[in-house]
């Protein structure tokens, strides 16, 4: 949800999800269900098990709803439990290299130039990141981008500690079908991500296109 006094007033925000739109259409790295098991340690190593309990009751609904948005949003086609991101920026790690395959031209960082020529140079690139995230988001709710969705290897790593952390987080709340459910999923795709991503040749997980 955007910010209430910036509103969609960033040109960004504008150009991609359209002047009037009031939420992103991207999401986040899913460290929710983490941190709040570690918040629940927390009281429990403060001799405070019961309001540690009290507080994954409270925000169960929530952290199952996240981890099931994914499951059932995101999931790639077919049989495997791998998910998939529809934007660099939702890894949060938007100028990491592994994406400049998806970019446009840039002006070189690497040579030396006065400051005043510095300021054009971030200005021109910045615009370009601008035509970049254009046509990413026109092409993704119309026809899709060609280059993506593509399965991350940091994304899903924590999309499974994710899901593991939840099946404890049921167990501890009652929900023994959830946990079932959330721990079964966990170990599915922490084997896939071995399966699938890993390059022996070369000891590298890699990313796959969906």
């Amino acid at each position: 949800v955007y910010h209430p006094t910036i509103g969609t007033n960033h040109l960004e925000r504008r150009l991609i999800f359209g002047k009037d739109s009031q939420t992103s259409h991207y999401s986040q790295p899913p460290i929710l269900t983490v941190a709040s098991w570690e918040i629940f340690e927390a009281f429990v190593h403060q001799g405070k098990e019961q309001e540690g309990e009290d507080f994954l009751e409270r925000n169960y609904e929530t952290l199952h709803a996240s981890n099931t948005y994914l499951m059932n949003k995101r999931r790639n086609y077919g049989k495997s439990s791998l998910i998939k991101i529809t934007h660099p920026h939702e890894t949060g790690r938007d100028n990491d290299p592994t994406f400049d395959f998806l970019k446009n031209w840039r002006l070189s960082q690497e040579r030396q130039l006065p400051p005043f020529l510095n300021n054009i140079r971030a200005k021109i690139n910045g615009a370009t990141n601008l035509i970049d995230l254009y046509t990413l988001g026109r092409s993704q709710e119309k026809k899709g981008w060609p280059t993506l969705p593509i399965n991350d290897v940091m994304f899903n790593c924590l999309y499974a500690e994710s899901l593991r952390y939840m099946g404890e987080i049921a167990h501890v709340v009652g929900k023994s079908e959830d946990e079932l459910m959330f721990s079964v999923e966990a170990h599915s795709v922490g084997q896939e991500i071995v399966d699938t991503m890993w390059n022996p040749k070369e000891s590298t997980f890699y990313a796959l296109r969906t």
